[in-house]
């Protein structure tokens, strides 16, 4: 998997070829990854002006709904895990998206990689989302909150 690309905006077609996986620098692109930034930005404004932090900037975001794992099969966690971490983030999306337009003929390649990060859908971190699950699902909890989802 590869997100950062030596000399971006422009991206090596090679290198595109090799790896499994690749994305257009999304680090940070995140919904939840946005609100941390602005507020790290804001909490740092209000103490160089010595103003109170009267606003819960995190408690903006929309609310996720929970995913319920109550049906997955506890003997095969890491399938079902997989399959809860596609449901929040096909990470297999990106990269079709991102291949399709960095091999495009007659493409500015820079150009085709700011424009996906511009235009990039909105998704949320593992961490915000919530999973029910029942008491004996033990391997299948222990797998999730490794991954960060809230269990």
């Amino acid at each position: 998997m590869l997100d950062v690309w030596e000399g971006e905006p422009e991206v090596s077609l090679p290198l595109l070829s090799k790896v499994t996986l690749a994305t257009p620098h999304i680090a940070g692109y995140s919904l939840d990854g946005k609100i941390h930034g602005t507020r790290m930005v804001y909490e740092a404004l209000c103490r160089t002006f010595q103003l109170d932090e009267s606003i819960d900037v995190c408690a903006l975001a929309p609310t996720v709904n929970k995913l319920d794992g109550t049906a997955l099969d506890d003997q095969n966690a890491m399938l079902a895990a997989f399959d809860l971490v596609l449901k929040c983030y096909d990470v297999r999306r990106d990269d079709r998206a991102f291949r399709q337009v960095m091999v495009a003929e007659n493409n500015d390649l820079a150009g085709s990689f700011d424009e996906l990060r511009k235009n990039y859908p909105e998704r949320r971190e593992l961490g915000v989302t919530g999973v029910l699950l029942n008491d004996s699902q033990k391997k299948l909890k222990s797998l999730l909150s490794d991954f960060g989802f809230k269990c």
